[in-house]
């Protein structure tokens, strides 16, 4: 029944195949198909509300304008990520936005500027280019809303960390 290892997927996405495999066997639980198929149709939904909530952020953050030689990758990082968590998506989202800057767009002086930028965690900005500017205002908001939710978990420590892993 199974054509490919469950380790090649993803998990979650692999679940409606299971209820569908479940269903097909004789004497199934009407109960728990019935709640396994609830919880999927609540899965799709949390994916939907966070897919609307992470493109109104990326649309708002205006980046196809603002730094065109950015690559436009939101759905294809979500997927990815949606095994790990939501802010996970902005978070590679910026570091995919960041590779593009680095590899296509930016001047060796300006990046330099912004490399010394992010490693003196220079919030100011002086000196940056504007779209240098607007990709570092992106960076600081994503690691306040991480600071936000480490903190109400209880582990406020875990921005340092997030700030050496930008740097």
């Amino acid at each position: 029944m199974l054509k490919r290892p469950l380790r090649k997927g993803v998990e979650k996405h692999e679940q409606l195949f299971f209820i569908w495999a479940y269903e097909q066997e004789k004497g199934h639980n009407q109960t728990l198909l019935k709640l396994a198929k609830l919880s999927w149709n609540h899965l799709q939904h949390m994916y939907q509300q966070e897919l609307r909530s992470l493109t109104k952020w990326w649309i708002d953050l205006d980046f196809v304008t603002k730094l065109p030689f950015a690559r436009d990758r939101l759905i294809e990082i979500y997927f990815w990520a949606v095994g790990a968590m939501y802010i996970v998506t902005k978070l590679t989202m910026l570091v995919s936005v960041i590779d593009d800057m680095y590899d296509v767009h930016g001047t060796i002086d300006e990046l330099e500027l912004f490399t010394s930028a992010i490693e003196r965690w220079d919030t100011s900005m002086k000196n940056l280019p504007d779209y240098m500017r607007t990709c570092y205002d992106a960076i600081i908001d994503v690691l306040d809303e991480v600071d936000a939710i480490t903190t109400k978990e209880g582990r406020p420590y875990c921005l340092e960390y997030a700030k050496e892993a930008v740097i």
